[in-house]
């Protein structure tokens, strides 16, 4: 049986046996010592104006370059039990709370389920509220035309009659005022002509009484339903998904670096956007 797999064995779920940690770090004196050296010869050498001195230049970059590549084994190779450890404890961590995770998306998903059930209802209910109060305005609406309407007909009646009214007693009281006028001298000798009968006086109409008119509906109130939270927040986030690459917009598109270098490597020598050109690098092994 391995280490790693003893180790399973003899730890419970949740827990883990971490190897030996190093409590301190430090480089040996040789490789130190080596640096003074290579860093020394390396200062030396502040212009390159001949082939000799290319040379010496060269050789310095060679062997820091192998320097820095030896640093680098001894950083791995420090480094390795901390990042296995981080590893371990990582992977224990994420075993021991997956179910967690799975419950916390469960809950949340039906918590959301609630949260809309519970909007839709008070969006249905503002709705059928609205519509509510537009059929009452209409019917108050209609109601209050057929009320004018109404008052209009029964005052033209009442004008009608009380003209008819007038007229009639005018009539009456030209005929009577024709009535009194003599058409010729009286003769003394004649039976006096007896007075004529006073015109009676109508008496006026009286206007309709107003109609009542239609009471304007209140306003319907709705109570929301609210849904009470001690610890959770509930908020309404726009989130996307990228249905067709090629129609999205180019201000959103950020240029992949990675494939123009592959691109340039490969023998592009012209982009649209990029330019490129040729310089002098030098390399160390």
């Amino acid at each position: 049986m391995s280490t790693e797999e003893t180790t399973k064995a003899m730890t419970k779920p949740g827990s883990i046996t971490l190897p030996v940690i190093p409590t301190s770090i430090e480089l040996d004196a040789a490789w130190m010592a080596r640096r003074e050296q290579l860093l020394e010869g390396a200062r030396k050498i502040e212009i390159v104006t001949t082939q000799w001195s290319f040379d010496e230049a060269e050789a310095a970059l060679s062997r820091i370059t192998k320097g820095l590549a030896e640093l680098e084994k001894k950083r791995l190779a420090l480094g390795k039990p901390f990042l296995d450890a981080g590893r371990a404890i990582k992977k224990v961590a994420d075993e021991a709370g997956a179910p967690m995770e799975v419950e916390k998306a469960r809950l949340k998903k039906v918590m959301t389920a609630y949260v809309e059930e519970v909007a839709a209802a008070n969006q249905k209910a503002l709705e059928e509220a609205a519509q509510a109060e537009l059929e009452a305005q209409e019917k108050f609406a209609k109601e209050q035309a057929e009320a004018e309407a109404k008052r209009a007909k029964e005052l033209a009646d009442w004008q009608k009659a009380e003209d008819a009214r007038i007229e009639a007693e005018e009539t009456a009281r030209l005929a009577a005022a024709t009535a009194d006028t003599p058409a010729d001298e009286p003769n003394p000798f004649d039976d006096p002509v007896p007075a004529a009968a006073p015109v009676p006086v109508s008496v006026p109409i009286p206007p309709p009484a107003p109609i009542p008119q239609p009471v304007a509906p209140a306003p319907i109130k709705v109570v929301e339903a609210v849904v009470y939270r001690a610890s959770s927040t509930v908020r309404k986030v726009w989130t996307f998904t990228i249905t067709n690459a090629s129609l999205v917009p180019r201000a959103f598109c950020t240029p992949d670096e990675k494939l123009i270098r592959e691109a340039v490597n490969n023998g592009a020598r012209a982009i649209d956007g990029i330019e490129i050109k040729e310089e002098t690098a030098v390399a160390s092994r």
